[in-house]
């Protein structure tokens, strides 16, 4: 009775550890891909992904995001799919952040004389809103989900100690 009872319970670890390890690399296989996909588009201002992923390095979101958090995003298909209260991703043009990719909560949607709208954003750490409203095409994407600190993984990626790690935990 009991070496049945151990052999279930080991079956179920097996499961989980197969469940974990297989979500971890679909997750290190989608860093991969943004990385790569972001460094061939890198030149192309227009380029807006429908689906993408960001690391957090800023605390301004705390505690929403956190630092080494990752922000998955979708690309918004109209500026009216932006409501107040949505975190979204976009390059800013204030001169103290200028070409930054920037992840705030919309505080604010206004829409100006010729119909087109513009948004208001703040970081929920923040004690102001940020210099300058965004526009629709400098948006990226809208918060889908965020996984935290799963950015440690994306990371470790981007040094070479960090992929001969990835590399050996799947051997050993």
């Amino acid at each position: 009775m009991k070496n049945k009872k151990g052999t279930i319970i080991g079956n179920i670890f097996k499961v989980l550890y197969y469940i974990v390890i297989s979500f971890v690399c679909l997750i290190v296989a989608f860093l991969i891909f943004n990385i790569v996909s972001s460094q061939i588009n890198a030149k192309n201002e227009k380029y807006r992904p429908k689906l993408s992923i960001y690391t957090i390095v800023s605390p301004s979101m705390t505690p929403v995001i956190n630092v080494y958090d990752v922000v998955f995003n979708v690309h918004p298909s109209s500026e009216n799919d932006i409501k107040v209260g949505d975190i979204i991703t976009y390059i800013s043009k204030a001169s103290n952040s200028e070409g930054m990719t920037i992840i705030h909560r919309v505080i604010e949607v206004s829409e100006l004389p010729d119909g087109t709208k513009e948004y208001l954003t703040q970081g929920d750490n923040n004690s102001e809103p940020d210099p300058l409203y965004v526009t629709y095409d400098q948006v990226l994407g809208k918060e889908l989900f965020i996984i935290p600190y799963v950015g440690r993984v994306q990371f470790l990626i981007a040094n070479q100690k960090g992929w001969l790690i990835l590399i050996m935990i799947p051997i050993i």
